[in-house]
């Protein structure tokens, strides 16, 4: 064993400690700290009495043993700790130090679930590239990071640290874990309230009359606008299909609802001119109307005038004619009327419901 007695740590730099760069579209964070690394070396003792009391040199980390401490899970290049010029201090007993500052880049599996309400947990897995757990032990001095002099980040909050040793055969490793929370505030002004809004706005369409042409036109713009809403919040995930975000969920329900909506809007503008007394309602239709009648109470306000019947020879068309004398006569834009109270209705409903279950879930984490 080249060593027995180690502590590993890492400890924030006061000055220039922080979470640089989360990255989550190629799902890296980059870090910067320094690391606390001590170890007794049996071959590096002198007796100080031998040399005018000399307790403590300062020397280059490349002129004596240390362990070849790497970043294991990098993200771009796997590059030894501290740089040439970096002293370590070492006293007469084979006591040494060494405390190389350090700008990481590691790879960090993104949960994109909740988003923006998200919580990540990355790994910083730090081992002795070119020795096993037989050669050296590494230890930690503390169960966390020290965080003295942390610089906050404006776009996440770091609730925990963790660190622990890896028990890996043939592999001496530690890890450091990061508890991150995002800061949602940017994208609840930005994405998630005018996106609320335009779910709302969409039902709106059933508003205008059936024979307008501006109705296809706001439903054409309410569908457009989800769908640019969409493409930013889709640009701002990492593209894996492991998890999908419920608020893309729930765009894309939203996107239905608007595609469902101007159907039936551009339906209803050709149906509004129909001829009721050559093209009559037929029965699905006269039931939304019955069901129209009865929630705004006036089931008897249904129209009761009937078909002036024309005289004719022809057998067939006075049949017709009897059939159309004995039905109740309604007219087309009454019905367009009716099926405008029930859709816009029956959307609110379905965007509310939609909306509110977003957020237990977000909120709840269910």
């Amino acid at each position: 064993m080249l060593y027995s007695s180690a502590t590993f740590s890492w400890s924030n730099l006061p000055s220039r400690s922080a979470i640089t760069e989360f990255d989550e579209q190629k799902e890296m964070i980059s870090t910067s700290g320094y690391f606390h690394v001590k170890w007794t070396d049996e071959y590096l003792m002198w007796n100080k009495d031998q040399y005018n009391g000399t307790t403590e040199l300062y020397l280059p980390q490349d002129d004596i043993w240390k362990p070849d401490l790497v970043l294991a899970n990098s993200y771009k290049s796997f590059t030894g700790m501290g740089y040439p010029n970096l002293n370590m201090a070492l006293n007469s007993s084979g006591y040494v130090q060494w405390v190389p500052n350090q700008v990481l880049e590691s790879t960090c599996s993104v949960n994109i679930r909740y988003f923006p309400f998200d919580e990540q947990t990355c790994v910083l897995k730090i081992n002795a590239w070119s020795y096993s757990s037989d050669d050296v032990q590494l230890s930690i001095a503390n169960e966390g990071i020290d965080l003295t002099g942390y610089s906050t980040n404006s776009q996440w909050d770091l609730l925990s640290t963790h660190a622990r040793v890896l028990d890996i055969p043939d592999e001496s490793a530690v890890e450091f874990e990061l508890h991150l929370k995002r800061r949602a505030s940017f994208y609840v002004l930005n994405i998630i309230a005018p996106v609320l809004l335009l779910s709302l706005l969409g039902p709106f369409a059933f508003v205008l009359p059936a024979d307008s042409g501006e109705r296809s036109g706001y439903a054409v713009t309410m569908f457009l606008s989800l769908a640019v809403f969409l493409t930013i919040i889709a640009s701002e995930l990492p593209k894996n299909s492991e998890q999908v975000s419920y608020i893309s969920v729930y765009l894309i329900s939203m996107t239905a609802c608007n595609t469902v909506i101007l159907a039936i809007s551009l339906a209803q503008v050709r149906l509004v001119k129909r001829d009721a007394a050559r093209e009559p309602v037929g029965p699905y239709l006269r039931c939304l109307y019955r069901l129209y009648a009865r929630l705004r109470c006036a089931f008897s306000d249904e129209p009761t005038r009937r078909l002036n019947v024309v005289h004719v020879s022809d057998a067939k068309t006075k049949e017709r004619t009897r059939r159309e004398t004995n039905n109740t006569y309604l007219p087309w834009p009454e019905v367009m009327n009716a099926l405008d109270f029930l859709m816009f209705w029956l959307f609110i409903i379905i965007t509310v419901i939609c909306t509110v279950v977003l957020y237990l879930v977000a909120f709840f984490k269910v």
